[in-house]
């Protein structure tokens, strides 16, 4: 499974690519393992011994735990939402290679990206160094939309009165592309937003495939807006400073 993240424009470069390898289910357990990593190498090696390396970013075998996947991409798009970046996280692969447990994970004792991203953003609000704090007071918004894209329908997983037709896609002409009539609900702590995406996942489309007997067959994404709200004391109109994090997890 591969996943991207964007990071702030001031790094090397604004997108980082990672590979999780799964472990071999029980039809393969019986093969040979022909991928090995090394740092941020895969190596892959064929019945003929023949090697070919691929580097990425981050590389997590079969040993690497949903702190390590957090602790390195979960914590840029915190401090991006701070500093006011908009960033980007979505994960794809095939059915079965664990996109969702890494996203979502697998238990609330095993909690992937998007719950620990969501918790962080409340947690880390009165100790976060992203806005200096001094001489200055800041509240917080957040807001939350889910929707999905199955057979090229957009759907408002949060609002099932926009079951029956698809939503449209425009062009905002500053902030870019949107969908037309997406419901956004604001949040006050982290079990609202766990609620809320309990309940958009008994709407979207699953599936059973040879490799996974409840496999999403549709794209879902996430979009949390993070608003500070930023009050001087020697300025009397207050800045807003808005960050968007997208956060996907894609069809198998």
């Amino acid at each position: 499974m591969s996943f991207i993240n964007s990071i702030p424009t001031s790094e090397k470069s604004s997108i980082k690519v990672a590979v999780r390898i799964r472990p071999l289910n029980k039809k393969e357990s019986s093969t040979a393992n022909i991928i090995t990593t090394s740092n941020e190498k895969i190596i892959i090696t064929d019945s003929s011994n023949k090697s070919k390396n691929f580097t990425y970013d981050y590389v997590y075998d079969v040993n690497s735990t949903q702190d390590d996947i957090y602790n390195d991409i979960g914590k840029h798009v915190i401090t991006n939402a701070f500093k006011g970046y908009n960033s980007c996280v979505f994960a794809y692969g095939i059915t079965g290679s664990g996109k969702s447990y890494t996203m979502m994970g697998g238990s609330s004792f095993d909690k992937g990206l998007i719950p620990r991203i969501c918790q962080s953003l409340f947690d880390l609000q009165n100790t976060h160094d992203g806005i200096d704090k001094h001489n200055c007071q800041i509240t917080y918004q957040i807001e939350l939309s889910y929707m999905e894209i199955y057979s090229e329908q957009v759907k408002d997983l949060l609002n099932p009165s926009n079951d029956k037709s698809s939503l449209d896609v425009r062009q905002h002409p500053e902030t870019g592309p949107y969908v037309d009539g997406l419901k956004q609900i604001l949040v006050e702590d982290y079990l609202s937003i766990k609620r809320i995406i309990s309940k958009g996942d008994t709407r979207r489309h699953t599936a059973s495939t040879d490799m996974n007997d409840c496999s999403s067959r549709s794209h879902a994404i996430l979009t949390i807006y993070f608003t500070q709200i930023v009050q001087e004391a020697d300025i009397a109109k207050p800045r807003e400073i808005v960050s968007k994090i997208n956060l996907v997890d894609l069809a198998g």
